[in-house]
């Protein structure tokens, strides 16, 4: 723990260590500072604040860019509405961001509705699910 008086502020050296059998890829992290206001006039209740910088590291190699879909989920209910979900989830080693567009198809080929989303950026081996829904 570090102490500080108002205005008084102080630098703080931090290390990451990175294992010896990490795989090549993208690394998310953070680091996170909080400040604690104590209690005064025999009160209970702890004032935090916190105050974050987002990390992210690249271990040099092979990269790879992948996504899968599954868990498709089709809803037929009444009045011919029709619910749909996909899971796409970020199957290589590096973020990726890009959009997805997903569309409902009939059995004549015509396109009944589209929903289209963008990734973001989807981490590795995580995932999003895409859902839409027929008027």
């Amino acid at each position: 723990k570090v102490f500080l008086k108002m205005g008084e502020s102080k630098e703080i050296p931090f290390l990451i260590k990175i294992p010896t059998d990490v795989t090549p890829g993208d690394y998310p992290g953070g680091i996170v500072v909080e400040a604690i206001e104590e209690p005064t006039g025999g009160g209970t209740i702890l004032i935090k604040s916190r105050a974050g910088n987002k990390l992210h590291l690249t271990i040099r190699g092979e990269k790879i860019k992948g996504f899968s879909a599954s868990k498709l989920d089709i809803n037929i209910l009444e009045n011919k509405i029709i619910r749909t979900s996909v899971n796409i989830e970020n199957t290589g080693n590096i973020v990726i961001n890009f959009p997805i567009k997903f569309s409902l198809v009939n059995s004549k080929g015509n396109v009944i509705n589209t929903a289209e989303k963008d990734t973001g950026s989807l981490l590795p081996k995580k995932g999003l699910d895409l859902k839409q829904k027929t008027a």
